[in-house]
């Protein structure tokens, strides 16, 4: 009777243990989570090879990023961290694919000295998020010399006659997209011209593609789906980023690539899902 009493202790003792060291593990994983990994700046990088490029622009860097949330988990220090991550690089040409603030809109004007900061050769373009429909969101993109596309294109030089394309079209979990004004620029003599399309929602890549070829598409929104759980996947996948938010899609020639942001949306946490932005180096195959 002694020893199945003892037998019976060291089971409940173990028991005990392995419950406790099951809550220590999941409150670590919740203070990571909340305060820790959305710090965790991380560039991507990538190479893009189409012979629509043209030779001026092979060894051209283009840096996207997107869903900044400033406000949220995003602050000031991680601002500045991402400037100077993306000024080392530096850039030829930068996309912002939209969401530039929190719940909140706050210490406007220090965010916009930080990112007054971005530099690059051929331009700074953005494009609306789903949280941008607000009254100054233009005018503050202007200020810090971002040029806005809204389902509008423009034409993009580097020293030669040959350019590419970059169109950029508004939220569509916010207004109808509209193809119309893009696809005005193309007929038979131009269509071979190096497509690029900046959307804030990756879901709408096959609606692009029904209205035409495109070589490149950068989106945001999908922040990654958050919290990453292995085995499982991503946890918290927005409307828009439902179908694509891996990093990368090859669909038919179109290069399709999904930012996983830098800030968090209404849940402030990320786990195994460092906040990211990307480096494109396209190449001529001419």
């Amino acid at each position: 009777m002694e020893e199945e009493n003892n037998e019976n202790g060291k089971i409940k003792r173990v028991f005990i243990n392995t419950f406790i060291i099951l809550i220590i593990i999941f409150i670590l994983i919740y203070l990571y989570a909340r305060y820790s990994e959305h710090s965790k700046i991380v560039m991507k990088e990538y190479r893009i090879s189409n012979e629509n490029i043209p030779l001026n622009f092979s060894g051209i860097k283009i840096i996207h990023f997107s869903d900044l949330y400033f406000g949220n988990t995003t602050g000031v220090e991680e601002v500045n961290k991402l400037v100077e991550k993306i000024n080392i690089m530096k850039p030829d040409l930068i996309l912002f694919t939209g969401n530039l603030y929190g719940n909140n809109i706050k210490k406007e004007d220090e965010l916009q000295k930080i990112l007054l900061k971005l530099d690059s050769k051929l331009g700074k373009y953005a494009v609306k998020g789903n949280n941008d429909y607000y009254d100054n969101y233009e005018s503050f993109m202007e200020s810090i010399n971002f040029k806005i596309l809204k389902n509008e294109y423009d034409l993009i030089y580097n020293e030669g006659l040959e350019p590419i394309y970059l169109c950029g079209l508004n939220s569509s979990l916010k207004e109808e997209i509209n193809f119309e004004v893009c696809n005005s620029y193309f007929n038979e003599k131009n269509s071979n011209i190096y497509k690029i399309y900046m959307v804030h929602e990756s879901d709408i890549t096959k609606k692009i593609l029904n209205n035409g070829n495109v070589d490149l598409i950068v989106s945001g929104n999908s922040l990654g789906g958050l919290i990453n759980i292995p085995f499982y996947g991503k946890v918290f996948l927005p409307n828009g980023s439902k179908k694509y938010n891996n990093d990368y899609y090859k669909i038919e020639d179109t290069d399709l690539f999904v930012s996983n942001g830098i800030g968090t949306d209404k849940k402030p946490y990320r786990f195994l899902n460092k906040p990211s932005f990307n480096l494109y180096r396209l190449k001529s195959l001419k």
